[in-house]
């Protein structure tokens, strides 16, 4: 992995021409920045769920970590699933967006339409 990015930086910016960059350095950054903070979100949970589960079995038993466990999956089942719908609706309203001038009124009316329906 660190071969690749490494790849990546020394062919993008060191072996080209400085006027001719691959990308831009502030947008680097900000892809480096964003990337670094979601790496810490992901580390931190997945170092504090095993010690809570240690906890929760010392001090309550292992019924309750069996329920916690399933709740966990839930709660992550119910995430993916929003997060897999989300990726649709986005990338179909960018691509209304890309097509027409005016997206906005077609947006409303599919948003009228098919999501608040009773």
């Amino acid at each position: 992995m660190m071969i690749c990015f490494g790849m990546i930086v020394y062919f993008g910016m060191i072996a080209r021409p400085f006027k001719h960059t691959i990308w831009d350095r502030r947008k680097l950054g900000e892809l480096v920045r964003f990337g670094s903070k979601m790496f810490m979100v992901g580390f931190v949970q997945s170092a504090t769920e095993p010690i809570i589960k240690i906890m929760f079995g010392h001090f309550a038993g292992i019924a309750v970590v069996t329920v916690m466990e399933i709740a966990n999956r839930l709660i992550q089942g119910v995430r993916g699933l929003t997060l897999s719908i989300g990726q649709i609706v986005i990338t179909y309203f960018a691509r209304i967006a890309s097509q027409r001038k005016n997206p906005e009124k077609k947006m409303k009316k599919i948003c009228s339409n098919n999501l608040f329906r009773r």
